[in-house]
């Protein structure tokens, strides 16, 4: 499955998608966990509640959505304006 990345997430990865090995069905907390374990550098943001995610373009805040690997699942830090 690509996972894209945006901000500074894709920053701290040096790239725009991600590949991830994920047995389906799953949801978006094995994902995140996969995540983790692969990924040092996201493990701190995942972990502190600081990824946003959204599934086939639509922001998801329950972790256990299921998603399979036709799915289009992007992560973003929380958004700030003014």
């Amino acid at each position: 499955m690509k996972v894209m990345l945006f901000a500074r997430l894709r920053d701290e990865i040096g790239q725009t998608f991600i590949d991830i090995e994920l047995p389906e069905p799953s949801n978006l907390a094995t994902l995140k966990s996969i995540i983790s374990e692969n990924y040092s550098l996201l493990a701190d943001e995942i972990q502190a509640g600081r990824v946003l995610t959204a599934i086939n373009q639509v922001l998801c805040h329950d972790d256990q959505s299921v998603i399979t690997s036709s799915d289009e699942v992007a992560l973003f830090p929380p958004m700030t304006g003014g």
